[in-house]
């Protein structure tokens, strides 16, 4: 799942994408989390915890 292109140009859309599809109980893995210098990360868990789904920050 990402960000932009088919899921949405912005985090509205990033956010839209779980009633759309259905998703729900998963674990998303960000193995990349503390080196990624993506500026709405934050927001980005934020979104998934919100939405009761397992976070794994790696």
């Amino acid at each position: 799942m990402g960000i932009g292109g088919y899921f949405g140009s912005d985090l509205d859309g990033f956010d839209d994408c779980f009633d759309i599809f259905g998703v729900k109980d998963i674990t998303v893995y960000w193995c990349d989390f503390n080196e990624s210098n993506f500026k709405e990360k934050d927001i980005i868990v934020d979104i998934l915890k919100e939405r009761k789904l397992n976070v794994v920050l790696c």
